[in-house]
């Protein structure tokens, strides 16, 4: 095989790893921001029980 060829083809394969890291990168920001938003969630959620349980507790003294 022509020396050529195998520097066309280190190229190539050096050229599609880089493309693959860069899917990686994406994918583990993707990720971070999934989490982050699912811990919004989170947040809100207790928040939410948090403010309802106060007002039960807030109602229950006036009464």
């Amino acid at each position: 095989m022509d020396l050529r060829i195998l520097r066309n083809r280190l190229d190539g394969l050096k050229q599609l790893s880089h493309v693959i890291q860069h899917i990686i990168v994406r994918e583990e920001h993707l990720a971070d921001l999934i989490i982050g938003m699912s811990n919004i969630k989170a947040m809100r959620e207790v928040s939410f029980t948090h403010l309802t349980h106060t007002g039960i507790q807030a109602a229950d003294i006036i009464h």
